[in-house]
């Protein structure tokens, strides 16, 4: 209840830029270990195979450390939910040119269709493929994650080669 609260409360403050944001150097290899971390328990049912690749002396955007840990959870919890039993998941932090950071969550999931792609960061959206796989999201997360993103200079997207395909969200943010 405490996460679908915080998680409600940002979506309710969309328009306002400054509503509480901490400007602090943030490791993103720090959230992408708490994120897969917390979600091992799933991964572990799934049979899933996680890899994490971070890229030496990635840089560290400013911005809210717990936002963006959010953002992180939310692409992490949605390849495990995606992603059948046996599948796997990729995440990978580099260097994206220059002042850039990119945070890729890749898996063998579902996939996105080029029309879902257009509508999936929507608030409240979800595919038709998705309420397939799982009947209890609401499709506000995606939506949250590019606010937050947007809200620290940076880009959130998805690439996919259709249903069953599997998918790659990402985002880049200024360092």
């Amino acid at each position: 209840l405490i996460e679908l609260t915080n998680i409600l409360m940002e979506a309710a403050h969309t328009e306002d830029t400054s509503y509480g944001y901490q400007k602090d150097p943030v490791d993103l290899s720090v959230g992408i270990k708490n994120a897969v971390g917390r979600f091992e328990t799933q991964i572990k049912e799934k049979n899933l195979t996680v890899v994490v690749e971070v890229q030496p002396h990635t840089g560290h955007p400013i911005g809210d450390s717990g936002r963006l840990a959010s953002v992180i959870d939310v692409l992490v919890e949605n390849a495990v939910i995606y992603t059948p039993n046996g599948g796997s998941i990729h995440l990978a932090l580099k260097n994206d040119g220059r002042d850039r950071v990119r945070l890729s969550v890749s898996d063998t999931g579902i996939g996105v269709t080029a029309e879902d792609r257009e509508r999936i960061f929507s608030s409240f959206y979800r595919s038709e493929a998705a309420k397939r796989a799982d009947t209890e999201g609401v499709g506000i997360g995606l939506s949250v994650a590019k606010n937050i993103i947007e809200k620290h200079g940076g880009r959130i997207d998805v690439t996919s080669d259709g249903l069953g395909k599997g998918s790659t969200f990402w985002f880049t943010l200024p360092v």
